[in-house]
């Protein structure tokens, strides 16, 4: 296992959920609470990973719709 901090561009947000089929169903409330904390400037890393099994998005799906939704890169 490896884990890094990286900073998540809107582009690569898009690239890590083009086939997120494996997660449930997006929640446009539980994202745009994200973008708007993004927005404000209030997102703070905390220590949550998105998490990857090679290309398939295991845990982030929320975090990184908001990242695509507000233009707005993050590290994460």
């Amino acid at each position: 296992m490896r884990a890094t901090v990286e900073f998540i561009t809107p582009l690569i947000a898009s690239t890590m959920l083009k086939d997120n089929g494996h997660n449930r169903k997006l929640s446009d409330v539980a994202r745009d609470k994200y973008a708007e904390a993004m927005t404000r400037g209030a997102w703070i890393q905390n220590g949550a990973p998105i998490i990857l099994s090679g290309d398939t998005l295991l845990d982030g799906q929320h975090r990184l719709s908001a990242v695509q939704k507000t233009g707005i890169g993050r590290a994460t």
